[in-house]
């Protein structure tokens, strides 16, 4: 389990390298994050600052394997598109100097 706590946005990096690893995510809403996680289908976001909503859902993920799993499975499926955003941003960048918007 991943559990990924910040007022701020933190990086992308760290979601992906949990994804990659078939880690559940805990997180909060921080910045972008719920454009890369999905609340209960690739992650559990719980409200910041809310320290009973956090204890809830790291226990919710220990005593339920098979929420562990299917939140694991779905954040490693996710992981290859996240990957490919990543690289397509950067090759716009490289190649117009720009950021290319990109749509889903």
């Amino acid at each position: 389990m991943s559990v990924i706590l910040s007022s701020k946005q933190p990086s992308r990096l760290v979601y992906m390298e949990a994804m990659a690893e078939g880690l559940p995510i805990v997180t909060t809403p921080a910045g972008g994050i719920p454009y890369m996680v999905e609340d209960g289908e690739s992650a559990i976001i719980v409200p910041p600052d809310d320290h009973r909503a956090l204890a809830d859902a790291i226990l919710r993920l220990l005593s339920n394997s098979q929420l562990y799993r299917r939140l694991s499975a779905t954040g490693l499926s996710a992981y290859p598109r996240l990957v490919w955003d990543i690289d397509r941003r950067g090759l716009s960048q490289a190649l117009f100097g720009r950021q290319e918007k990109l749509s889903s």
